[in-house]
């Protein structure tokens, strides 16, 4: 599968990439899980990996979010939880290294925004760091 029209997808939720992903920061990538690790009698290693492998995937906002910006990616995130209370959805992410998607069950990473101006009724962010990890595939 190629690239699809969207970066990452919560849920049914596909994060609008030009409104709340900072262009220089989407990372996504699937890491090893390594089951066995040796070294035969010709000096050859050997990994034995398992599956399925674990989504890794993160964004950065672009700085000056309002807080009534950030309410509403949250409130679509938070919609699309699978088990609220450890923040974990299905997540699909559009990975670079091989052109497609994974699809994974992911939680995720504590989310600690950090405030840039108040002026008046209205809050502004620092660019907020989302990061999501996998571990069970999710069809």
């Amino acid at each position: 599968m190629s690239y699809n029209g969207f970066l990452l997808k919560i849920g049914d939720y596909i994060i609008p990439a030009d409104r709340y992903i900072r262009s220089d920061s989407y990372q996504a990538g699937v890491s090893l899980r390594t089951m066995d690790t040796y070294t035969d009698a010709n000096g050859c290693e050997h990994i034995e990996t398992a599956e399925p492998k674990i989504l890794n995937v993160s964004f950065e906002t672009p700085a000056l979010l309002t807080g009534t910006e950030f309410g509403e990616l949250m409130a679509q995130i938070r919609a699309n939880y699978t088990e609220a209370a450890t923040r974990r959805s299905a997540v699909t992410a559009y990975i670079p290294e091989t052109g497609g998607y994974v699809t994974q069950s992911a939680r995720l990473a504590d989310v600690t925004p950090s405030v840039y101006r108040i002026s008046g009724d209205t809050v502004w962010y620092n660019a907020i760091r989302f990061t999501w990890t996998g571990g069970a595939y999710d069809g």
